[in-house]
C-alpha cells in the first residue's frame, strides 16, 4: 500500500509539475504574442492615422483646387460675357462707321456728278488743261466754252511712264452728259482729229470717289472672271449685266459682288 501512495504522490506531484510548468509556458506564449500584438496594432493605428493625414491633405487640396477651379470658370464665364459685351460693342461700331463712311462717300460722290476724267492726253510742260477739255470737246462736236467749266487739273501718278487723266468740273450737267454721250469717238483718237500731239486714245469716265473706284475695280475683274458682258457706271452708280437678256445688278459694296460669285 506504501508503494501505491508513494507513487500516487509522486504521480500528483508530477502532474502539479507539468501543469506548473505548463502554465508558464502557455502564459510566456500568451504574453509573448499580446506584446506582438499589441505592436503591430500600434503600427496599424500608425499607419490608419498616416492615411488619415494623407486622406486629409489630399481632401485639402481637392477643395484647393476645386475653389481655384470654380474662381477660374467664374473668371472665364465673365471675360465670355465681356467679350460678347465687346463683340457687340464692335459690331455696333463698325455698322456706324460703315453708315457713315457710306454717307460721307455719298455725299462726296454728289460733289462730283459734274465731273469727268478724260484719260489718254499726253502731259506737256506749263500745259492749260481748260484749254484741253475745250479744244477736245470742238473735235468731238460738242460746245465747250470756258464759262462751262468750273475748273480742271491733272492728276499726277507715280509712275511718270503712265498717262495721268485730266479732273475736269461743269458747271452743269449739259456739256457732262454731251461728252458721255459722244465718249465712243474718244475709242478712235488720234493726234490728227483731236490736234494733240501724241494722243492715241482718249478714255471719258465719270470721276469716281475712292471707294467706288476701288469697287468699281473688284468688279471689272469678276466681270472677266464670270464672263459677264456689261459693266459701267451712272451719276457715280456701279451696274453689270451678263448679257442682252439678264437685268442689271446694282453693285453697291463688295457683298454685292460676293452675292453674284
Amino acid at each position: 500500500m506504501a508503494d501505491k501512495k508513494d507513487i500516487l504522490k509522486r504521480l500528483d506531484s508530477l502532474e502539479s509539475s507539468i501543469t506548473k510548468s505548463l502554465k508558464t509556458q502557455l502564459k510566456s506564449m500568451i504574453e509573448e504574442r499580446m506584446d506582438i500584438l499589441i505592436t503591430q496594432n500600434k503600427e496599424m493605428k500608425k499607419e490608419v492615422e498616416e492615411y488619415k493625414k494623407s486622406i486629409k491633405f489630399i481632401n485639402a487640396e481637392f477643395e484647393e483646387n476645386k475653389s481655384k477651379l470654380q474662381s477660374t470658370l467664374a473668371n472665364f464665364q465673365n471675360l465670355k460675357e465681356e467679350n460678347k459685351e465687346l463683340k457687340t460693342a464692335v459690331n455696333t461700331l463698325t455698322k456706324k462707321m460703315t453708315t457713315l463712311e457710306l454717307a460721307n462717300d455719298y455725299q462726296e460722290q454728289q460733289s462730283r456728278n459734274e465731273n469727268l476724267e478724260l484719260c489718254g492726253i499726253p502731259a506737256s510742260k506749263d500745259e492749260d488743261t481748260t484749254a484741253l477739255v475745250s479744244k477736245i470737246g470742238k473735235a468731238m462736236g460738242i460746245d465747250v466754252s470756258d464759262e462751262d467749266i468750273v475748273y480742271s487739273y491733272r492728276v499726277h501718278f507715280k509712275n511718270p511712264d503712265k498717262i495721268s487723266p485730266v479732273v475736269v468740273k461743269f458747271a452743269s450737267r449739259r456739256p457732262r452728259t454731251e461728252f458721255l454721250k459722244k465718249r465712243s469717238l474718244g475709242k478712235t483718237a488720234s493726234a490728227t482729229n483731236f490736234g494733240i500731239t501724241g494722243m492715241k486714245k482718249l478714255f471719258i469716265s465719270e470721276n469716281l470717289t475712292k471707294l467706288r473706284r476701288d469697287l468699281f475695280f473688284q468688279a471689272r475683274k469678276l466681270q472677266k472672271s464670270m464672263d459677264y458682258q456689261y459693266i459701267w457706271t451712272a451719276n457715280g452708280n456701279i451696274f453689270i449685266k451678263k448679257d442682252n437678256d439678264s437685268n442689271r445688278i446694282h453693285i453697291r459694296s463688295s457683298k454685292d459682288l460676293s452675292e453674284i460669285i
